[in-house]
């Protein structure tokens, strides 16, 4: 019975691994964003001209996705030294029907150094496709 079980595990893990699709991918780059933030009733300008980095990992099995993202921002100090200053998470998960999609995603951001800004929310949505 044990070898049976045994058995039957590694045939269903061995046909979920095939039908399941893998897609990461890591992104960098520049980004001309501006951050506002009111401090002290003093309006203050961060970020303005950062570098980026992102890891994505996504996971696609039939009709059913799944993600999630880092995106870090990074200030130059010299040439060969970058700073960290703002991260944001990203996850969620879809599922597709014929020309439907209902989708479920979550976000966070904030600063790193200090709690300078914090920003969240959840979405739910639907997706009509006209094609």
């Amino acid at each position: 019975m044990k070898k049976l079980l045994f058995f039957l595990l590694i045939s269903l893990s061995s046909i979920l691994q095939s039908q399941v699709i893998f897609k990461p991918y890591l992104e960098t780059g520049f980004e001309d964003r501006s951050i506002c933030f009111l401090n002290n009733y003093r309006l203050h300008n961060t970020f303005r001209n950062s570098y980026f980095g992102k890891l994505y990992m996504g996971l696609e099995y039939k009709k059913f996705n799944l993600y999630i993202s880092d995106k870090t921002y990074f200030k130059p100090d010299n040439l060969f030294s970058y700073d960290p200053k703002q991260i944001e998470y990203s996850l969620g998960a879809s599922f597709n029907f014929k020309y439907i999609t209902l989708k479920y995603s979550h976000f966070c951001s904030h600063t790193i150094e200090s709690i300078l800004f914090n920003d969240a929310y959840d979405r739910f949505s639907i997706r009509i496709n006209f094609y």
